[in-house]
């Protein structure tokens, strides 16, 4: 039987495509098999339990500096409630006509002190989250011996090791999305020191009127320079925020890329005394099987479709 050069016997070519995608899907198997053919779990010898590594890195203790840092902030917020409080009572005096200094210069200032008042408090809550996570960063690479163990003894089953996998690949989610987190901190402590300048110009300007004004503006301008004193602080504070804001998200990270380190470590102890069962097998190559039979549905229909 003759056949034209260029084209294939349908059922030659279904016979082919078969051959060819069974191939692809069962190349893995394959290849996992042999490798853990090759260990000595496989070949059902007494599994050795690997002895991890002790780290030689020392404990961190917590740090005194941000201890004195909280202390020095108990001051400040509390001298920025006193000053949010005074210009609070102002502005209902302004609005019951009780003082000449015009409402809307007081509440311009008022929002001044509000954001410093906020902005402190917030650094007080990121240092406090940092102490915190340099503790547990510090415990985490003391035990980093035990963490690493399994308490699991061995062999272990395939369904076993997809678990650790899947474990893995969660924790290696978690540190791209704190590494996420880490360089929008950083984008946004360069808008803060931006702010910084903006508020410089501003008080600048300021004091530029205040001193070219005359004697009837001066006690206007003054207040007004004062305003912008606050908002300065306020800018600068933020900015020594976002700056902290930093380091705890650098603290975090560290954290999450050290358990990360561990549990791969795990992993791979997992997968040296890992035993393939025949169960296990004959499931993954039906899994394969109908994997490729449904291949070659979608390959078919194609076929009809463009034909």
């Amino acid at each position: 039987m003759s056949m034209k050069i260029g084209t294939w016997h349908p059922q030659i070519r279904r016979h082919s495509l078969s051959r060819f995608l069974t191939g692809i899907l069962l190349f893995p198997l394959l290849a996992m098999i042999v490798a853990f053919a090759a260990s000595p779990a496989f070949a059902q010898d007494t599994p050795f339990v690997e002895t991890p590594e002790k780290t030689t890195e020392p404990s961190e203790t917590a740090d005194t500096g941000i201890e004195q840092e909280l202390t020095a902030l108990e001051s400040k917020i509390a001298e920025a409630k006193s000053r949010t409080d005074e210009f609070l009572k102002l502005e209902t005096a302004a609005k019951e006509g009780m003082t000449e200094l015009p409402l809307a210069a007081i509440q311009n200032r008022l929002a001044g002190l509000n954001k410093l008042h906020s902005t402190l408090q917030q650094r007080q809550s990121v240092l406090r989250e940092r102490r915190d996570l340099q503790a547990r960063l510090a415990a985490a690479k003391a035990d980093a011996d035990l963490l690493q163990r399994m308490e699991e003894p061995p062999p272990y089953s395939l369904a076993f090791l997809d678990q650790m996998l899947d474990m893995l690949k969660a924790k290696r989610l978690e540190v791209e999305a704190e590494t996420i987190s880490l360089n929008a901190a950083k984008e946004r402590a360069a808008l803060e020191r931006k702010d910084v300048d903006d508020a410089k110009a501003n008080l600048n300007r300021a004091s530029e009127r205040l001193r070219t004004a005359g004697q009837e503006e001066r006690e206007a301008l003054a207040f007004e320079q004062e305003t912008f004193k606050a908002l300065l602080e306020a800018a600068q504070e933020e900015a020594i925020t976002a700056q902290a804001e930093i380091e705890r998200t650098e603290t975090s990270l560290n954290i999450l890329e050290l358990d990360l380190k561990l549990t791969g470590k795990r992993v791979e102890m997992v997968r040296k005394q890992t035993l393939f069962r025949q169960q296990e097998l004959d499931e993954i190559q039906e899994r394969q099987r109908e994997a490729v039979a449904g291949l070659e549905k979608e390959v078919e229909k194609a076929r009809e479709e463009a034909d």
